[in-house]
């Protein structure tokens, strides 16, 4: 198994983050793992047990999006998953939860909102 590392805990979740902002709040473990395994080729001996931490990551964040109403959540379980954030210097590990709140009235108006804002989303029409 893994040994717990902060530096691949934070490398898995800041892919996650990003494939779940572009493709509409849903994150692909595929395409997460590919992500990590070209940044740290040393991982290919390990695959099955990445796999497992990646899938992990990537249920916590696809059990929130982008709801019916065009606002977006997103759940970080571990504060210190943020670059600027010294593992070693945090005193306690807390998580947090941002909402996005738009004025739209519906998921597509929120998405075209989203994507006129600059923030990665990719608009699938097939909504």
């Amino acid at each position: 198994m893994l040994v717990h590392e902060p530096d691949l805990d934070n490398l898995i979740k800041k892919f996650v983050l990003q494939n779940a902002l572009f493709y509409n709040g849903k994150a692909n473990s595929k395409a997460v793992l590919g992500k990590i395994l070209a940044e740290r080729p040393e991982l290919r001996s390990r695959v099955q047990e990445l796999i497992q931490l990646i899938d992990k990551s990537v249920a916590e964040v696809n059990s929130k999006s982008i709801d019916e109403k065009g606002n977006l959540t997103l759940s970080i379980k571990e504060h210190i998953a943020f670059p600027e954030i010294l593992p070693e210097r945090a005193k306690d590990i807390f998580s947090l939860e941002v909402t996005v709140v738009t004025t739209a009235k519906t998921k597509e108006e929120g998405l075209e909102l989203f994507k006129l804002l600059g923030f990665p989303i990719k608009i699938n029409h097939k909504l």
